[in-house]
This record gives structure tokens, sequence and C-alpha cells, in this order.
């Protein structure tokens, strides 16, 4: 996202739909970043009256976002490195992304401890925010406990369930490393704790190396070698 596109050489008037494609590119990035699947998102871009001004560009436009988070607020940077007036320009773009997806939210009331059913479990379609604790799938929610009491209608958060850890933070683990089709195993050492499907550090007891792994069950990670 942080990589300029070149596009055709335009007029001035259309560099909004060139900023447009852009967008289109880094939320495709961004929401892979964030592990978010399933979402739809919206965009409103606004530029400078002065764009009407601006030389065409006989080259390709550079087009640059100076965000590393394509959400919220995100400013573009637009650049001829030669107009038909034989000078150089640069405009900036501001545009405002949101992001929707669907939250786990209750459709019964519960009490502290309840433990969590499919039935207790609709999604809504909420806006989301970069740091939230929202949960977006069944994997996330399914068979926790409730640490406290919540009402029907509640959007289910993070703080609001028990989390059955299945890797805890430097307690031994079996690490499962697959290759075609051979399976080994060794130990090791998780540098964080982990729920099913999480992605985890692990410092393997016998070379010292730390590896990237997936938490698959209780005290156990899988490695894939290719």
């Amino acid at each position: 996202m942080l990589m300029p596109c070149f596009c055709s050489a335009i007029e001035p008037a259309d560099i909004i739909d060139i900023v447009a494609k852009q967008v289109e590119k880094d939320t495709a990035s961004f929401s892979k970043r964030m592990q978010w699947k399933h979402y739809r998102y919206t965009s409103k871009l606004r530029h400078p009256l002065s764009v009407t001004n601006l030389s065409k560009c006989s080259v390709d436009l550079a087009v640059k976002s100076s965000n590393n988070d394509i959400i919220n607020n995100v400013r573009y940077k637009v650049t001829c490195s030669k107009a038909v007036s034989h000078q150089k320009w640069s405009i900036n773009v501001n545009t405002k992304i949101n992001y929707f997806m669907g939250v786990a939210t209750l459709s019964n009331s519960v009490n502290k401890g309840h433990l969590i059913k499919a039935s207790d479990i609709v999604y809504v379609e909420k806006k989301i925010r970069k740091n939230n604790e929202y949960l977006f799938s069944d994997n996330n929610v399914i068979g926790e406990k409730t640490k406290r009491k919540l009402k029907r209608g509640s959007l289910l958060k993070r703080k609001d369930i028990k989390v059955n850890r299945l890797v805890l933070r430097e307690r031994e683990v079996l690490i499962v490393i697959k290759h075609e089709h051979l399976n080994m195993a060794t130990t090791g050492i998780p540098l964080k704790s982990g729920e099913l499907g999480d992605t985890i550090k692990v410092k393997n007891k016998r070379s010292g190396n730390i590896i990237t792994a997936i938490v698959i069950g209780r005290d156990k990670v899988a490695v894939k070698v290719y």
C-alpha cells in the first residue's frame, strides 16, 4: 500500500478515479493483514479545488498513500513528474475509509458463566475500528463462557468472554512438523499464548530457533515446511 501505482496519462479531473482504484487495492491488502475476510468498505474522496488548474500530465501519475493503515482518514499524494507545461506538480487527495463486518451479537440474554452456544449468536453488520474487540467468527465464541450478565442484543466483545487459551506462554508444547507425506514432532516453548488457529512464535527446544507456528490443539502447534 506504500508502493506507487503508475497509471496512464490523464486529465487532472480524472484524479479521483485513479485514486479510487488505488484505494480498492490498498483496502484489500489492509483487510488481509487484519485477517478480515467478509467485509465491505466505503470511501469518500476529497480533493482541493485547485485540481482544475493543474496542467495535463504527459507521463504516468504516481499515487502513494502516506498511511500504513488504510482505515479512517487516509491521505494520498498524486504526483506528476512531467506535465504538458513542463512543470512538476503534486496534489493531496484525502479520503475517509470505513469498513463494515458482521459482528457477534447475543440473540438471548445470558447470565455470568453461561456457556455460549450457536443459538445464542447472531451476526449484525457494524462499522469496524482498527483496535476493537468485536468477534467475527463462531470459532472465537462458541464454547466459551461469559464473564458477566449480558442483555439480548449486546455486542459480544473479547472482554465479555473467558477465552479458552489452548497454548499458554512459556508452557511447553508439541510442535508438529508437516512436510509432504512426512510428519515429525519436537517440543518448544511458546513466546505468547494463543487460541485455536492463532499464529504464534515458538522457540524450538532442540535447536533454539524461533519459528512461526499455528495453534491446532491443547499444547500443540503445527509448522508446514515446503
